[in-house]
């Protein structure tokens, strides 16, 4: 029920900062010095005391912070990158995630999404960060389409997709995300988990699920 009553609120606008090039209380600083009022809330997340147009947000516009959900920060993190790895993101689209991953290490990633117009937006979010991915058009499912044969040491996948993150931004959804379409989604999303954890030996989903973890025959998945 709290879960539903916090829908109904209106979201607060938080930022990622990139610490790698900027520290956290010096970006605070510059904050306060352009007028604009925040507070650290996560390792690298602010949350302004009130929306601002992303041109006014110092910082934006060279990549040093994003705008990110405190909790969709969370998830990068997880995956315990370090330089050198290779990483895929599943159901990558609009890149957030992806950005957050090259920002925390030096990794090869590549980044799938179905929708062709959606990963166009992961190149212009990464472009504005200073930051490269292998970009496919493709289905997670269906790795054989897209994979090749490269094992992956890490692969994050946001499922099931279902824009229930975002319901405060966007209240429209509650009548567009009829069940079939939610249905539908966990169908898919399921197989987009099982299908792409066969590229890696460890695999996270990212969803609004209770928490599983499992092993089994010298391989770890992690259901969040």
């Amino acid at each position: 029920m709290a879960l539903a009553e916090s829908a109904n609120v209106r979201p607060p606008m938080t930022l990622r900062v990139n610490t790698a090039r900027i520290p956290l209380q010096q970006y605070l600083t510059e904050l306060a010095n352009a007028g604009l009022a925040g507070q650290a809330v996560g390792a690298q997340a602010v949350r302004l005391v009130r929306a601002f147009p992303v041109a006014q947000i110092p910082g934006f516009a060279d990549g040093d912070v994003s705008v990110q959900d405190a909790g969709a920060q969370l998830a990068a993190p997880l995956l315990e990158v370090a330089d050198g790895m290779r990483v895929l993101d599943a159901c990558a689209a609009p890149g957030g995630k992806t950005g957050h991953l090259l920002e925390l290490a030096d990794i090869d990633v590549t980044a799938v999404e179905s929708d062709a117009q959606r990963a166009a937006r992961i190149d212009e979010n990464l472009s504005r960060l200073g930051k490269r991915a292998s970009i496919v058009v493709g289905d997670a499912s269906r790795p054989g389409d897209w994979w090749d044969g490269q094992q992956f040491d890490r692969i994050l996948a946001d499922v099931p997709c279902s824009a229930s993150g975002i319901v405060r931004r966007h209240p429209d959804i509650r009548c567009c995300a009829v069940k079939p379409i939610l249905r539908g989604l966990s169908m898919n999303s399921g197989a987009s988990f099982r299908n792409s954890g066969r590229c890696s030996s460890l695999a996270a989903s990212w969803s609004m699920s209770p928490v599983l973890f499992s092993q089994r025959k010298g391989r770890s998945s992690a259901l969040v």
